[in-house]
């Protein structure tokens, strides 16, 4: 967990003026001295009160926008239907990619290893004639089939 430094420095504060507190009156308790202004201040906040006076200071804001929220809730609607249809088509598109992109590791896959294939034959069995030069033939073809589909 990471501590932020402004409370750090609340922290040595506090300690800093209790320690000072006590030097000059020994018999002090910060958090008895602090607590009720604590309370009251968390109270003026927190509670109820605070609510009540956040609400008389935003009516004027809330009403003055009311007649606008029909036409927002609307424009948002069309726009969440919209960006629906953009993320539909978004993932059409990756999973074309995605079978697009097997595709051609499956035929350079293929390519490669006629051509290696063919390169072994012709090394290793030249009397086999043409039969290695097919297989290197179709490995070339199936390559730049393959090399073309991820264009």
């Amino acid at each position: 967990m990471e501590v932020q430094p402004q409370l750090v420095l609340l922290q040595k504060t506090l300690l800093y003026v209790e320690g000072v507190g006590r030097q000059l009156y020994p018999q002090l308790d910060l958090w008895k001295t602090a607590k009720p202004f604590l309370e009251s201040w968390i109270k003026d906040q927190v509670g109820i009160p605070a609510l009540t006076r956040a609400l008389k200071e935003k009516a004027p804001f809330w009403v003055e926008k009311m007649p606008e929220i029909p036409e927002l809730v609307y424009d948002s609607l069309r726009q969440g239907k919209y960006l629906q249809h953009s993320v539909d088509k978004i993932a059409r598109e990756l999973q074309e990619n995605h079978v697009r992109q097997g595709q051609s590791r499956y035929l350079l896959g293929i390519g490669a290893t006629l051509l290696l294939s063919g390169t072994f034959l012709l090394v290793s069995r030249p009397e086999w004639g043409l039969m290695p030069c097919w297989l290197m033939a179709g490995g070339l073809v199936a390559w730049l089939i393959g090399w073309r589909k991820t264009r």
